[in-house]
């Protein structure tokens, strides 16, 4: 009998064991996809002032299934759960609330499960002073904004002579002109946009100061 057919009986018996194995945990997790529990999946983002509606992930159990708020949960404020499990209303303050809830089936299951609810802020641009410029000098300032979920292109109009806007958010250059100058800048992330103007001061440093009067005396 050559070593192979030797070690036959040994590769059978180790895929018989293989295959035992994998129909175990293919049976255990069929059986944890039945019981009662929330899919991990992230809700949908909400934001600050906009309606919100979205259904909480419940999977498995026997319908019809009820969710309540548990432990020491509170809801974003302006946010309600029904017990089919929507999550709806119309959020008053930006933050992310890890939500809690208890879940019960028609036959008497229960189980706690926990997601995350993200409410974004209204969309805007943040920035709203610009630092001063210098006539003549190199100048650099990066503008900021909140409330968006995707990469960011800025379009920015109305700059002083030299100076130029960046997709990024950048003014920068030397500027060739003093006086006071309103800034249009607007900023979308292909969604939602926001626009703001502000003001930004080009001065002259080479320009001595004012002459300080003396006191006027009173006779």
């Amino acid at each position: 009998m050559s070593l192979d057919q030797q070690a036959a009986p040994l590769r059978d018996e180790i895929r018989r064991v293989v295959l035992a194995r994998q129909d175990e945990a293919r049976r255990k997790a069929e059986e944890e996809a039945r019981k009662l529990h929330l899919d991990p999946v992230p809700l949908p983002l909400g934001r600050v002032g906009e309606a919100y509606k979205a259904k909480l992930p419940i999977a498995g159990g026997t319908p019809p299934t009820r969710a309540v708020v548990a432990g020491a949960t509170k809801l974003p404020d302006g946010i309600s759960l029904a017990a089919d499990g929507t999550l709806s209303g119309t959020p008053r303050a930006a933050g992310t609330t890890k939500l809690e809830v208890e879940l019960s089936d028609a036959a008497g299951a229960k189980v706690n499960a926990a997601t995350e609810l993200r409410i974004l802020p209204r969309p805007e641009i943040t920035t709203a002073s610009l630092p001063e410029a210098i006539l003549g000098q190199t100048y650099r300032a990066q503008l900021a904004a909140v409330g968006f979920t995707g990469p960011l292109r800025w379009q920015i109009a109305t700059l002083p002579a030299g100076l130029g806007g960046s997709a990024d958010g950048v003014i920068s250059g030397t500027p060739t002109a003093t006086g006071t100058f309103t800034v249009n800048a607007q900023v979308s992330d292909g969604t939602v946009s926001a626009n703001r103007l502000i003001d930004l001061l080009v001065s002259d440093s080479r320009c001595p100061p004012p002459p300080s009067r003396p006191p006027t005396s009173i006779v």
